[in-house]
């Protein structure tokens, strides 16, 4: 009995040590995975002069004022705010205008701003109202802002959209947000967008480049 005993604890040490290796490994690669994962989605551009600064609509005003503190220090002309299809946020006030006045205490002037024409339900609506924007007045470059899993889609996007226009885009996303390509998946809402994003970018993919 005693040696059977000795027997069974040998096996579980055995088994153990050889389980181990193999956890530890699956644990660097599924770690791997998925810095890999959020850094694909995360990109940007080398921060230049433009004619414009585009703020995308979609969240409570980090986006604008990221805008605006590139504004102030002299990198464009105008500042665009997209509208989108949830503008009304209370009465007498629309998101839009939320954003013009964060913009404005951020320091920037009320004659420099510009706005899209009509609602957007998504991002992809939102390119082609600053292609017309830019259009009407004469705009060569925009440097377009957004949050840091959002560059990604938003880059493909506005390539796609103005291609054949002459007119450069190029891509910045917010500074110290909570989206990092090493610890999104700590968290369910790191889950959610990144499963969101990659979605969006294989459906925008398979409507738009399958032939």
């Amino acid at each position: 009995m005693k040696s059977e005993s000795n027997s069974q604890k040998g096996w579980k040490k055995k088994t153990i040590y050889s389980v181990f290796p193999v956890l530890l490994l699956i644990g660097v690669c599924s770690l791997i995975l998925f810095w890999a994962g959020g850094s694909f989605l995360i990109t940007g551009d080398r921060v230049r002069n433009v004619d414009a600064i585009v703020v995308l609509s979609g969240d409570e005003g980090a986006r604008v004022k990221e805008a605006s503190k590139l504004f102030r220090s002299g990198l464009a002309k105008y500042l665009i705010i997209t509208k989108s299809d949830h503008e009304e946020i209370q009465e007498n006030q629309t998101n839009s205008e939320k954003m013009m006045r964060i913009a404005i205490n951020e320091g920037v002037a009320s004659d420099s701003i510009l706005f899209t024409n009509q609602e957007a339900e998504d991002t992809i609506g939102e390119a082609r109202e600053v292609l017309a924007v830019a259009k009407q007045r004469q705009i060569n470059s925009l440097l377009v802002i957004t949050d840091p899993y959002h560059t990604r889609r938003t880059k493909i996007i506005f390539i796609h959209i103005f291609k054949g226009s002459e007119i450069t885009t190029s891509v910045h996303g917010i500074s110290d947000h909570w989206y990092k390509s090493h610890t999104w998946f700590l968290s369910l809402e790191g889950w959610r967008i990144t499963v969101q994003e990659y979605a969006s970018i294989f459906l925008f993919a398979l409507r738009n480049f399958n032939g």
